[in-house]
């Protein structure tokens, strides 16, 4: 069970805050500071040392980038929405959102950074808690399927949380989902392909959205594309060589970070 207000009293300034009765939170060492820190990263069922509270930290998958149009008349797909991270029934955290494809030869934009909830949980020594891990979302790769929407690219995948960042439209970047960067045009630099929205940091190694994919070289440019930054745990955008293989074609984005759970308490053995 979760009783946010009082066991806040217990972890200000890291446990040095105001004390509680010790033999009703046994593993808190009568508010002493926290001394134990594990990170889940792959989803499990999660057995509690202890009994007393724990300080728990759901981290969301983050979304992936879209993918740059082609230099024919297609757009580009938006990235895949990340999942929710959760422990049990008493902390969870929603994924971030996808970037927008591209519009015709055109970059993606960045996914968003996946939420981040922390609360504080009474457990009983031997209780078992489902942790449910996020996975990172997909990045945008491919063409725009719908042949009616020419120039057009898709909007990143949403989440409970957040939109998708927009789609492209004839040679207007993908959006960046919230958080995350926009395509920059190849319109805004005559000689280059244009740069992927950058995923969106949460400052952790976890849940961080994909970059988007560089925007495809057009006739005559002499400089490359480049794929839009992601943080730690996911992957950058792909670039786009000038006068290399497949730079008149789709850049795809770059997948998302998959969540993880952070568990915090003091432990007493």
């Amino acid at each position: 069970m979760a009783y946010p207000a009082l066991e806040k009293r217990l972890f200000e300034n890291n446990g040095a805050g105001p004390l509680l009765n010790s033999e009703l939170l046994p593993n808190t060492g009568g508010g002493g500071a926290i001394n134990t820190k594990l990170v889940i990263t792959s989803s499990q069922t999660w057995t509690a040392p202890e009994a007393g509270v724990y300080r728990v930290t759901c981290i969301g998958g983050g979304g992936g980038g879209g993918s740059s149009g082609n230099l024919g008349v297609k757009g580009g797909k938006g990235g895949g929405a990340g999942g929710t991270t959760s422990f049990g029934s008493f902390v969870s955290a929603y994924g971030g959102s996808g970037g927008g494809g591209g519009g015709k030869s055109s970059p993606g934009g960045g996914g968003a950074a996946g939420t981040i909830n922390t609360d504080y949980v009474v457990l009983t020594q031997g209780q078992t808690v489902t942790c449910s891990i996020g996975a990172g979302g997909a990045k945008g790769s491919g063409i725009n399927p719908a042949s009616s929407l020419d120039f057009l690219g898709t909007a990143g995948a949403s989440t409970s949380a957040m939109p998708g960042g927009r789609r492209g439209n004839f040679d207007l970047p993908g959006g960046g989902a919230p958080g995350a960067g926009t395509g920059c045009g190849w319109t805004t630099n005559a000689n280059g392909a244009g740069t992927g929205g950058a995923g969106g940091t949460n400052g952790l190694p976890y849940g961080n959205g994909g970059g988007g994919g560089s925007g495809c070289i057009l006739y005559g440019e002499t400089e490359p594309g480049y794929g839009g930054p992601s943080g730690l745990g996911a992957s950058d955008g792909a670039n786009c060589a000038v006068n290399g293989v497949g730079n008149e074609t789709i850049q795809a984005g770059g997948a998302g970070g998959s969540g993880a759970i952070i568990i915090e308490y003091r432990s007493t053995t």
